[in-house]
Protein backbone atom coordinates (compact mmCIF):
# COMPACT_ATOMS: atom_id res chain seq x y z
CA UNK A 1 0.00 0.00 0.00
CA UNK A 2 1.20 3.60 -0.37
CA UNK A 3 1.43 5.95 1.96
CA UNK A 4 0.96 9.71 2.13
CA UNK A 5 2.58 11.83 -0.47
CA UNK A 6 3.98 13.78 2.84
CA UNK A 7 3.87 12.76 6.39
CA UNK A 8 4.09 16.47 7.26
CA UNK A 9 1.23 17.94 9.33
CA UNK A 10 -0.03 21.12 7.28
CA UNK A 11 -2.41 23.49 9.24
CA UNK A 12 -3.50 26.65 7.62
CA UNK A 13 -5.61 29.55 9.01
CA UNK A 14 -9.55 30.07 7.93
CA UNK A 15 -7.68 32.19 5.23
CA UNK A 16 -5.95 29.55 3.72
CA UNK A 17 -2.43 30.86 4.62
CA UNK A 18 0.27 28.27 6.43
CA UNK A 19 0.73 28.91 9.98
CA UNK A 20 1.56 27.00 13.07
CA UNK A 21 -0.97 25.40 15.79
CA UNK A 22 -2.21 28.14 18.40
CA UNK A 23 -4.23 27.49 21.97
CA UNK A 24 -7.36 28.29 21.43
CA UNK A 25 -7.14 29.21 17.63
CA UNK A 26 -9.79 27.97 15.12
CA UNK A 27 -7.66 26.37 11.82
CA UNK A 28 -7.77 23.97 9.41
CA UNK A 29 -6.07 20.67 9.10
CA UNK A 30 -4.68 20.00 5.71
CA UNK A 31 -4.58 16.30 4.64
CA UNK A 32 -1.64 16.43 1.10
CA UNK A 33 -2.29 15.02 -2.19
CA UNK A 34 -5.68 13.72 -1.35
CA UNK A 35 -7.72 15.85 -3.77
CA UNK A 36 -8.67 12.62 -5.61
CA UNK A 37 -9.31 10.18 -3.49
CA UNK A 38 -10.28 12.09 -0.31
CA UNK A 39 -13.97 10.61 0.18
CA UNK A 40 -12.04 7.23 1.35
CA UNK A 41 -9.76 8.98 3.72
CA UNK A 42 -10.75 9.08 7.50
CA UNK A 43 -9.31 11.36 10.31
CA UNK A 44 -9.55 10.85 13.74
CA UNK A 45 -7.77 13.26 16.42
CA UNK A 46 -7.81 12.01 19.61
CA UNK A 47 -9.86 9.06 18.56
CA UNK A 48 -12.86 11.47 17.77
CA UNK A 49 -13.34 11.17 13.87
CA UNK A 50 -13.40 15.03 12.08
CA UNK A 51 -15.41 15.38 8.91
CA UNK A 52 -13.16 16.48 5.53
CA UNK A 53 -14.47 18.67 2.84
CA UNK A 54 -12.36 20.06 -0.19
CA UNK A 55 -12.03 23.78 -0.31
CA UNK A 56 -10.43 26.12 -2.54
CA UNK A 57 -7.74 27.93 -0.17
CA UNK A 58 -4.52 29.90 -1.64
CA UNK A 59 -5.38 29.62 -5.02
CA UNK A 60 -5.96 25.32 -4.66
CA UNK A 61 -8.09 22.79 -3.96
CA UNK A 62 -7.41 21.30 -0.77
CA UNK A 63 -8.77 18.63 1.40
CA UNK A 64 -9.38 19.60 5.27
CA UNK A 65 -10.91 19.24 8.58
CA UNK A 66 -11.92 22.17 10.69
CA UNK A 67 -9.31 21.73 13.74
CA UNK A 68 -11.69 24.03 16.24
CA UNK A 69 -10.55 25.82 19.23
CA UNK A 70 -8.75 23.52 21.35
CA UNK A 71 -6.22 24.30 24.77
CA UNK A 72 -2.93 23.36 25.29
CA UNK A 73 -2.01 19.19 25.35
CA UNK A 74 -0.94 15.97 23.89
CA UNK A 75 -2.91 15.44 20.36
CA UNK A 76 -2.50 12.19 18.15
CA UNK A 77 -3.77 12.57 14.85
CA UNK A 78 -4.81 9.58 12.40
CA UNK A 79 -5.06 9.07 9.03
CA UNK A 80 -6.34 6.01 7.59
CA UNK A 81 -7.57 4.48 4.04
CA UNK A 82 -8.03 1.36 2.68
CA UNK A 83 -5.16 2.04 -0.15
CA UNK A 84 -2.96 3.99 2.02
CA UNK A 85 -0.37 2.90 5.25
CA UNK A 86 -2.15 4.09 8.13
CA UNK A 87 -0.54 7.33 9.49
CA UNK A 88 0.08 8.14 13.50
CA UNK A 89 1.18 11.85 13.96
CA UNK A 90 1.86 13.20 17.44
CA UNK A 91 2.09 16.51 18.81
CA UNK A 92 2.05 18.86 21.84
CA UNK A 93 0.12 22.49 21.29
CA UNK A 94 1.98 24.44 23.40
CA UNK A 95 0.21 26.67 25.97
CA UNK A 96 0.27 30.04 24.83
CA UNK A 97 -0.05 31.43 28.27
CA UNK A 98 3.10 30.03 29.58
CA UNK A 99 6.75 30.40 28.87
CA UNK A 100 8.88 27.69 27.13
CA UNK A 101 9.43 24.77 29.64
CA UNK A 102 6.73 25.57 31.89
CA UNK A 103 4.54 22.95 30.47
CA UNK A 104 6.90 20.03 31.31
CA UNK A 105 7.87 21.35 34.82
CA UNK A 106 4.73 21.89 35.73
CA UNK A 107 4.15 18.01 34.92
CA UNK A 108 6.97 17.17 36.99
CA UNK A 109 5.97 19.15 39.31
CA UNK A 110 2.56 17.04 39.73
CA UNK A 111 4.59 13.75 39.41
CA UNK A 112 6.79 14.28 41.99
CA UNK A 113 8.02 17.35 43.44
CA UNK A 114 4.66 18.88 45.22
CA UNK A 115 3.11 15.73 46.36
CA UNK A 116 6.00 14.72 48.59
CA UNK A 117 6.67 18.20 49.45
CA UNK A 118 2.77 18.45 50.66
CA UNK A 119 3.03 15.09 52.36
CA UNK A 120 6.74 16.03 53.81
CA UNK A 121 5.40 19.31 55.14
CA UNK A 122 2.04 17.67 57.27
CA UNK A 123 4.54 15.06 58.32
CA UNK A 124 6.95 17.94 60.39
CA UNK A 125 3.37 19.61 61.36
CA UNK A 126 2.35 16.83 63.24
CA UNK A 127 0.25 14.78 60.15
CA UNK A 128 1.08 11.59 58.71
CA UNK A 129 2.51 9.66 62.28
CA UNK A 130 4.08 6.56 60.72
CA UNK A 131 3.58 6.96 57.25
CA UNK A 132 7.08 6.19 55.78
CA UNK A 133 7.31 8.89 52.63
CA UNK A 134 10.67 8.28 49.97
CA UNK A 135 11.76 11.36 48.39
CA UNK A 136 11.48 11.45 44.79
CA UNK A 137 14.67 10.04 43.16
CA UNK A 138 16.74 12.40 40.62
CA UNK A 139 15.47 9.79 37.87
CA UNK A 140 15.05 11.04 34.10
CA UNK A 141 11.84 10.06 32.15
CA UNK A 142 14.25 7.66 29.85
CA UNK A 143 15.89 6.07 33.32
CA UNK A 144 12.37 5.49 34.44
CA UNK A 145 11.16 3.69 31.40
CA UNK A 146 13.97 1.51 31.16
CA UNK A 147 13.71 0.21 34.90
CA UNK A 148 9.91 -0.37 34.22
CA UNK A 149 11.03 -2.33 30.99
CA UNK A 150 13.16 -4.30 33.47
CA UNK A 151 10.70 -4.76 35.45
CA UNK A 152 7.91 -6.01 33.26
CA UNK A 153 10.34 -8.24 30.56
CA UNK A 154 13.07 -9.38 33.24
CA UNK A 155 16.37 -9.94 32.36
CA UNK A 156 18.82 -13.04 31.17
CA UNK A 157 18.42 -14.67 34.67
CA UNK A 158 15.07 -13.08 36.65
CA UNK A 159 11.49 -13.31 35.14
CA UNK A 160 9.50 -9.54 34.59
CA UNK A 161 5.98 -9.35 35.60
CA UNK A 162 5.00 -10.54 32.05
CA UNK A 163 6.20 -13.73 31.77
CA UNK A 164 5.39 -14.54 35.72
CA UNK A 165 1.75 -13.46 34.83
CA UNK A 166 1.50 -15.87 32.24
CA UNK A 167 3.26 -18.53 34.22
CA UNK A 168 0.62 -18.21 37.04
CA UNK A 169 -2.49 -17.76 34.56
CA UNK A 170 -2.83 -22.03 33.63
CA UNK A 171 -2.73 -22.55 37.28
CA UNK A 172 -3.26 -19.72 39.86
CA UNK A 173 -3.30 -20.53 43.30
CA UNK A 174 -7.08 -21.26 44.56
CA UNK A 175 -9.03 -22.01 47.51
CA UNK A 176 -12.36 -23.88 48.01
CA UNK A 177 -14.58 -21.55 50.20
CA UNK A 178 -18.99 -22.37 50.64
CA UNK A 179 -21.31 -20.24 49.82
CA UNK A 180 -24.68 -20.14 49.35
CA UNK A 181 -27.11 -20.20 46.49
CA UNK A 182 -31.06 -20.18 46.22
CA UNK A 183 -32.11 -23.21 44.96
CA UNK A 184 -35.46 -24.97 44.09
CA UNK A 185 -36.68 -27.29 46.83
CA UNK A 186 -35.59 -30.39 44.99
CA UNK A 187 -32.03 -29.44 44.03
CA UNK A 188 -31.01 -28.78 47.52
CA UNK A 189 -28.20 -31.04 48.69
CA UNK A 190 -26.78 -29.29 51.91
CA UNK A 191 -29.62 -26.66 52.90
CA UNK A 192 -27.81 -24.28 55.38
CA UNK A 193 -29.13 -23.95 58.64
CA UNK A 194 -29.99 -20.07 59.56
CA UNK A 195 -30.67 -19.33 55.81
CA UNK A 196 -33.24 -22.66 56.18
CA UNK A 197 -35.22 -21.24 59.28
CA UNK A 198 -34.81 -17.54 57.75
CA UNK A 199 -36.73 -18.80 54.33
CA UNK A 200 -38.85 -21.16 56.76
CA UNK A 201 -40.23 -17.62 58.52
CA UNK A 202 -40.10 -15.79 55.36
CA UNK A 203 -41.29 -17.02 52.84
CA UNK A 204 -44.84 -17.01 51.23
CA UNK A 205 -43.79 -19.94 48.96
CA UNK A 206 -43.93 -23.58 50.74
CA UNK A 207 -45.59 -26.97 49.67
CA UNK A 208 -48.39 -28.95 51.10
CA UNK A 209 -45.98 -30.10 54.11
CA UNK A 210 -45.28 -26.36 54.85
CA UNK A 211 -41.88 -26.70 53.31
CA UNK A 212 -40.13 -23.22 50.99
CA UNK A 213 -40.22 -24.23 47.64
CA UNK A 214 -36.87 -22.62 47.14
CA UNK A 215 -33.96 -22.99 49.82
CA UNK A 216 -30.61 -21.50 50.37
CA UNK A 217 -28.10 -24.35 49.55
CA UNK A 218 -24.39 -24.30 50.80
CA UNK A 219 -21.63 -25.43 47.86
CA UNK A 220 -18.07 -25.61 48.00
CA UNK A 221 -16.10 -23.85 45.28
CA UNK A 222 -13.03 -22.90 44.33
CA UNK A 223 -12.16 -19.41 44.36
CA UNK A 224 -9.33 -17.07 43.27
CA UNK A 225 -9.79 -14.39 45.00
CA UNK A 226 -6.86 -14.53 47.75
CA UNK A 227 -4.38 -12.77 49.07
CA UNK A 228 -1.71 -13.56 46.34
CA UNK A 229 -3.62 -13.05 43.42
CA UNK A 230 -4.56 -10.17 44.83
CA UNK A 231 -1.01 -8.54 44.97
CA UNK A 232 -0.80 -9.46 41.73
CA UNK A 233 -3.37 -7.65 40.52
CA UNK A 234 -2.22 -4.55 42.29
CA UNK A 235 1.10 -4.99 40.65
CA UNK A 236 -0.27 -5.15 37.33
CA UNK A 237 -2.48 -1.95 37.91
CA UNK A 238 0.40 -0.32 39.61
CA UNK A 239 2.70 -0.40 36.66
CA UNK A 240 -0.15 0.10 34.16
CA UNK A 241 -0.95 3.37 36.04
CA UNK A 242 3.01 4.38 35.97
CA UNK A 243 3.69 3.88 32.60
CA UNK A 244 0.30 5.72 31.69
CA UNK A 245 1.59 9.21 33.49
CA UNK A 246 5.27 8.61 32.03
CA UNK A 247 4.36 8.78 28.28
CA UNK A 248 3.55 12.30 28.64
CA UNK A 249 6.86 13.11 30.18
CA UNK A 250 8.97 11.34 27.32
CA UNK A 251 10.41 12.46 24.49
CA UNK A 252 8.94 11.03 21.43
CA UNK A 253 11.10 8.60 20.62
CA UNK A 254 10.52 6.99 23.35
CA UNK A 255 6.43 7.16 23.71
CA UNK A 256 6.06 4.43 21.60
CA UNK A 257 7.80 1.96 23.87
CA UNK A 258 6.39 3.47 26.66
CA UNK A 259 2.81 2.08 24.42
CA UNK A 260 4.28 -0.85 23.30
CA UNK A 261 5.17 -1.97 27.34
CA UNK A 262 1.37 -1.57 27.98
CA UNK A 263 0.44 -3.23 25.12
CA UNK A 264 2.70 -6.40 26.08
CA UNK A 265 0.94 -6.37 29.88
CA UNK A 266 -2.43 -5.77 28.73
CA UNK A 267 -2.09 -9.31 26.29
CA UNK A 268 -1.05 -11.19 29.20
CA UNK A 269 -3.50 -9.42 31.98
CA UNK A 270 -5.85 -10.02 29.17
CA UNK A 271 -5.11 -14.41 28.90
CA UNK A 272 -5.32 -14.26 32.99
CA UNK A 273 -9.10 -14.13 33.06
CA UNK A 274 -9.25 -15.65 36.68
CA UNK A 275 -7.97 -11.93 37.66
CA UNK A 276 -11.64 -11.28 36.69
CA UNK A 277 -13.27 -12.51 39.86
CA UNK A 278 -10.06 -11.47 42.51
CA UNK A 279 -10.72 -8.28 44.65
CA UNK A 280 -8.61 -4.63 45.01
CA UNK A 281 -6.32 -5.07 47.68
CA UNK A 282 -7.95 -2.77 50.60
CA UNK A 283 -4.86 -1.99 52.64
CA UNK A 284 -1.11 -1.77 51.78
CA UNK A 285 0.16 -5.24 51.45
CA UNK A 286 2.42 -6.68 54.27
CA UNK A 287 1.65 -10.66 54.32
CA UNK A 288 4.03 -12.77 53.60
CA UNK A 289 2.61 -16.23 52.93
CA UNK A 290 3.47 -19.94 51.83
CA UNK A 291 2.68 -19.23 48.69
CA UNK A 292 4.32 -16.47 48.00
CA UNK A 293 7.36 -18.17 49.64
CA UNK A 294 7.43 -21.91 47.95
CA UNK A 295 5.41 -21.71 44.59
CA UNK A 296 8.40 -19.98 42.26
CA UNK A 297 6.04 -18.31 39.94
CA UNK A 298 4.56 -16.41 43.15
CA UNK A 299 7.66 -16.37 45.02
CA UNK A 300 9.14 -13.91 41.94
CA UNK A 301 5.96 -12.00 42.15
CA UNK A 302 6.80 -11.06 46.07
CA UNK A 303 10.41 -9.80 44.69
CA UNK A 304 8.70 -7.99 41.78
CA UNK A 305 6.81 -6.52 44.83
CA UNK A 306 9.49 -5.15 46.37
CA UNK A 307 11.29 -4.20 43.86
CA UNK A 308 8.63 -1.61 43.26
CA UNK A 309 7.93 -0.47 46.69
CA UNK A 310 11.30 0.50 47.54
CA UNK A 311 10.48 3.17 44.99
CA UNK A 312 6.68 4.16 45.89
CA UNK A 313 6.56 7.64 46.51
CA UNK A 314 4.14 10.06 47.31
CA UNK A 315 1.73 10.11 44.51
CA UNK A 316 -1.33 12.88 43.16
CA UNK A 317 -4.49 11.35 42.79
CA UNK A 318 -6.05 13.37 39.59
CA UNK A 319 -7.89 12.42 36.88
CA UNK A 320 -6.41 15.15 34.53
CA UNK A 321 -2.86 12.88 35.17
CA UNK A 322 -4.29 9.70 34.09
CA UNK A 323 -5.00 10.53 30.73
CA UNK A 324 -2.00 10.85 28.19
CA UNK A 325 -3.51 14.12 26.88
CA UNK A 326 -3.37 16.69 29.39
CA UNK A 327 -5.87 19.31 29.63
CA UNK A 328 -3.27 22.41 30.74
CA UNK A 329 -5.77 24.71 32.27
CA UNK A 330 -7.15 21.95 34.70
CA UNK A 331 -3.71 20.57 35.54
CA UNK A 332 -2.14 24.65 35.58
CA UNK A 333 -4.81 25.11 38.45
CA UNK A 334 -4.43 21.82 40.01
CA UNK A 335 -0.38 22.55 40.07
CA UNK A 336 -1.51 26.34 41.66
CA UNK A 337 -3.48 25.05 44.28
CA UNK A 338 -0.59 22.20 45.45
CA UNK A 339 1.79 25.23 45.30
CA UNK A 340 -0.50 27.25 47.58
CA UNK A 341 -1.16 24.23 50.30
CA UNK A 342 2.39 23.51 50.44
CA UNK A 343 3.48 27.35 51.20
CA UNK A 344 0.83 27.82 53.60
CA UNK A 345 1.59 24.25 55.44
CA UNK A 346 4.97 25.64 55.86
CA UNK A 347 4.19 29.15 56.65
CA UNK A 348 1.80 27.58 59.86
CA UNK A 349 4.32 25.01 60.81
CA UNK A 350 6.82 28.00 61.19
CA UNK A 351 4.60 29.63 63.39
CA UNK A 352 4.13 26.87 65.87
CA UNK A 353 0.87 25.74 64.54
CA UNK A 354 0.29 21.70 65.26
CA UNK A 355 -1.89 20.10 62.59
CA UNK A 356 -4.78 18.75 64.12
CA UNK A 357 -6.39 16.79 61.46
CA UNK A 358 -5.74 16.89 57.31
CA UNK A 359 -7.79 15.13 54.85
CA UNK A 360 -4.63 15.41 51.95
CA UNK A 361 -3.16 12.23 52.21
CA UNK A 362 -4.30 8.50 52.43
CA UNK A 363 -2.41 5.96 52.84
CA UNK A 364 -3.15 3.14 50.17
CA UNK A 365 -2.12 0.06 48.62
CA UNK A 366 -0.19 1.52 46.18
CA UNK A 367 1.26 3.80 48.62
CA UNK A 368 0.68 7.20 49.92
CA UNK A 369 -1.82 9.05 47.81
CA UNK A 370 -2.46 13.39 47.53
CA UNK A 371 -5.83 14.43 46.67
CA UNK A 372 -7.75 17.75 46.98
CA UNK A 373 -11.56 16.16 48.07
CA UNK A 374 -14.54 19.03 47.39
CA UNK A 375 -16.12 19.20 50.55
CA UNK A 376 -17.24 21.51 53.30
CA UNK A 377 -15.18 19.71 55.45
CA UNK A 378 -11.95 21.22 56.14
CA UNK A 379 -8.89 19.97 54.28
CA UNK A 380 -6.94 20.52 56.87
CA UNK A 381 -7.12 21.72 60.41
CA UNK A 382 -4.44 23.74 62.54
CA UNK A 383 -4.23 25.19 65.97
CA UNK A 384 -1.84 27.31 68.27
CA UNK A 385 -1.08 27.27 71.40
CA UNK A 386 -2.80 30.94 71.90
CA UNK A 387 -5.92 29.49 70.74
CA UNK A 388 -5.90 30.44 66.77
CA UNK A 389 -6.94 27.59 64.49
CA UNK A 390 -6.32 27.91 60.82
CA UNK A 391 -8.48 25.77 58.81
CA UNK A 392 -8.45 25.10 54.94
CA UNK A 393 -11.15 24.58 52.54
CA UNK A 394 -11.13 22.86 48.86
CA UNK A 395 -13.99 24.53 46.88
CA UNK A 396 -16.30 25.23 49.43
CA UNK A 397 -19.49 26.45 48.82
CA UNK A 398 -21.27 29.49 50.41
CA UNK A 399 -25.42 29.61 49.56
CA UNK A 400 -27.79 32.33 50.28
CA UNK A 401 -28.63 29.48 53.15
CA UNK A 402 -26.75 27.29 55.31
CA UNK A 403 -24.92 27.45 58.29
CA UNK A 404 -22.76 30.02 60.04
CA UNK A 405 -20.94 31.55 56.92
CA UNK A 406 -23.49 32.39 53.64
CA UNK A 407 -23.66 34.17 50.71
CA UNK A 408 -25.72 37.82 50.57
CA UNK A 409 -26.80 36.79 46.63
CA UNK A 410 -25.76 33.66 44.42
CA UNK A 411 -23.99 30.36 45.50
CA UNK A 412 -19.96 31.33 45.73
CA UNK A 413 -17.49 28.44 45.06
CA UNK A 414 -13.61 29.42 45.70
CA UNK A 415 -11.33 27.07 45.05
CA UNK A 416 -9.12 27.43 48.10
CA UNK A 417 -10.72 29.51 51.61
CA UNK A 418 -8.31 29.86 54.70
CA UNK A 419 -10.15 30.36 57.39
CA UNK A 420 -8.63 31.70 60.43
CA UNK A 421 -10.21 31.90 63.67
CA UNK A 422 -8.87 33.79 66.65
CA UNK A 423 -8.34 33.13 70.38
CA UNK A 424 -11.11 36.09 70.85
CA UNK A 425 -13.51 35.17 68.60
CA UNK A 426 -13.14 37.04 65.23
CA UNK A 427 -12.80 35.55 61.99
CA UNK A 428 -10.79 36.29 59.08
CA UNK A 429 -11.08 34.60 55.29
CA UNK A 430 -8.70 34.63 52.80
CA UNK A 431 -9.71 33.28 49.24
CA UNK A 432 -7.47 32.35 46.36
CA UNK A 433 -8.52 31.36 43.27
CA UNK A 434 -6.57 29.60 40.10
CA UNK A 435 -7.32 30.73 37.12
CA UNK A 436 -5.50 29.81 33.66
CA UNK A 437 -6.35 33.16 31.95
CA UNK A 438 -4.88 36.01 30.71
CA UNK A 439 -6.20 39.63 29.25
CA UNK A 440 -4.06 41.40 26.09
CA UNK A 441 -4.92 45.24 26.83
CA UNK A 442 -2.95 46.86 23.81
CA UNK A 443 0.11 45.07 24.06
CA UNK A 444 -0.05 45.04 28.25
CA UNK A 445 -1.06 41.67 29.67
CA UNK A 446 -2.95 41.41 32.79
CA UNK A 447 -6.08 39.76 34.82
CA UNK A 448 -9.62 38.99 32.77
CA UNK A 449 -11.73 41.52 34.17
CA UNK A 450 -14.43 38.97 35.04
CA UNK A 451 -11.60 36.94 37.57
CA UNK A 452 -11.28 40.29 39.35
CA UNK A 453 -14.92 40.83 39.28
CA UNK A 454 -15.38 37.68 41.18
CA UNK A 455 -13.24 38.38 43.41
CA UNK A 456 -14.98 41.15 44.53
CA UNK A 457 -18.44 39.37 44.50
CA UNK A 458 -16.09 36.98 46.99
CA UNK A 459 -15.12 39.72 49.35
CA UNK A 460 -18.63 41.57 49.30
CA UNK A 461 -21.43 38.71 49.01
CA UNK A 462 -19.64 36.16 51.35
CA UNK A 463 -20.22 36.81 55.16
CA UNK A 464 -20.68 35.28 58.49
CA UNK A 465 -23.90 36.06 60.48
CA UNK A 466 -22.56 36.60 63.55
CA UNK A 467 -19.51 38.74 62.06
CA UNK A 468 -20.45 40.06 59.31
CA UNK A 469 -18.17 40.26 56.12
CA UNK A 470 -15.25 38.29 57.25
CA UNK A 471 -13.14 38.05 53.76
CA UNK A 472 -9.96 40.16 54.05
CA UNK A 473 -8.99 39.37 50.92
CA UNK A 474 -9.58 37.40 47.48
CA UNK A 475 -6.75 36.88 45.10
CA UNK A 476 -6.57 34.44 41.42
CA UNK A 477 -3.59 32.86 40.72
CA UNK A 478 -3.12 33.33 37.01
CA UNK A 479 -0.06 33.01 34.48
CA UNK A 480 0.40 37.13 34.13
CA UNK A 481 2.20 40.05 36.07
CA UNK A 482 0.84 40.17 39.83
CA UNK A 483 -1.59 43.24 40.45
CA UNK A 484 -2.47 44.63 43.18
CA UNK A 485 -6.53 46.04 43.27
CA UNK A 486 -6.75 48.01 46.66
CA UNK A 487 -5.41 45.83 48.73
CA UNK A 488 -8.38 44.04 49.44
CA UNK A 489 -8.34 42.17 45.82
CA UNK A 490 -5.78 41.07 43.93
CA UNK A 491 -3.91 38.72 41.34
CA UNK A 492 -0.79 37.02 41.60
CA UNK A 493 1.41 35.51 39.33
CA UNK A 494 1.93 31.47 39.48
CA UNK A 495 4.64 31.03 36.73
CA UNK A 496 5.34 26.98 37.21
CA UNK A 497 9.27 28.09 36.09
CA UNK A 498 9.02 30.04 39.25
CA UNK A 499 7.26 27.84 41.87
CA UNK A 500 9.24 29.43 44.99
CA UNK A 501 8.29 32.84 44.00
CA UNK A 502 4.26 32.08 44.06
CA UNK A 503 5.18 30.62 47.53
CA UNK A 504 6.52 33.57 48.68
CA UNK A 505 3.75 35.76 47.25
CA UNK A 506 0.98 33.64 49.33
CA UNK A 507 3.00 33.56 52.42
CA UNK A 508 3.36 37.63 51.83
CA UNK A 509 -0.50 37.63 52.08
CA UNK A 510 -1.12 35.49 54.48
CA UNK A 511 0.78 36.84 57.05
CA UNK A 512 -1.04 40.59 56.13
CA UNK A 513 -4.56 39.01 56.27
CA UNK A 514 -3.91 37.15 58.99
CA UNK A 515 -2.73 40.57 60.54
CA UNK A 516 -5.79 42.36 59.54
Amino acid sequence: MASLPSSELRFRGLDGTRCEPREWTPLLLELPGTTESWTGWTVTVNGERRPLSLRNLAGAVRCVCEWPESCAGRYQIAFEHPDHSPEKHRFVLQPAKLGEGALPRLLEDLEHRLPHALAATLQRGGALAGMELRRPGDVSPAAELARLRQLLEGGPNTLGLVPVLRRIAPDPHWVLVETAIDVPQERARRPHPVLLRQSMAQSRQIDDDGRPLRVWDRRVEPSYDVYENRLLKLLIALVRHRLERLAPLLPSTLEKEAENLIAALDRARSEATFLDAVTVLQEPPTQVTQILLHRAAYRRLLDLWRELSASLEVRLGAAALDTPLQSVPALYELWSSLVTLAAIVAFLKERGFRITHQRLVRRLPQGPMVELVQNQDPVLESKHSDGTAVHIHFQRSFGPTGGAFASLSFEQRPDLVVETRYADGTIALLILDPKYKIADRGGTIGPAKADIDKMHAYRDAIFHRAHGRVVRHAAILYPGPSRDFGGVVSAISADPLHADALAASVCRLFGSADRG
